[in-house]
C-alpha cells in the first residue's frame, strides 16, 4: 500500500493497493503530529484519531495535536502528562503576557 497526501494543509489520505485502486480516504484535518514514525499517527493507518486518542488515555496523557494547536513549531520533548500540559498553558499564558 502506497500513502498519498494532498498539498493543501490537510492530511487527506489516499491508501492505494497494489493496482493504484482506491482502498480508502480519510480527511485528518487537524492532525499536527510530525511523528510519522508512530504507528498511531493517522498517516499510518485509516483508522484517523482513535489510535492516539486511545494510547494517549491509556498512558494519562495528551495528544500532541493540543500542544501545537498552541505553539505549532513546538519542541518535541516534552511533558504529555495532563499536569504537563496545564504547565506548558500556563508557561504561554505568561509569554504572551511578557
Amino acid at each position: 500500500m502506497f500513502l498519498l497526501y494532498d498539498n493543501y494543509g490537510e492530511s487527506d489520505i489516499q491508501l492505494l493497493n497494489n493496482k493504484n485502486k482506491e482502498v480508502n480516504v480519510m480527511k485528518v484535518p487537524f492532525c499536527t503530529c510530525v511523528d510519522h514514525e508512530c504507528r498511531c499517527n493517522p498517516v499510518n493507518h485509516p483508522h484517523g484519531c482513535t489510535p492516539c486518542i486511545a494510547k494517549c488515555l491509556a498512558e494519562n496523557e495528551i495528544p500532541v495535536c493540543f500542544y501545537r494547536k498552541i505553539e505549532p513549531n513546538m519542541d518535541r520533548k516534552q511533558d504529555y502528562t495532563f499536569k504537563g500540559f496545564a504547565n506548558f498553558v500556563i508557561d504561554h499564558e505568561k509569554g504572551k503576557l511578557d
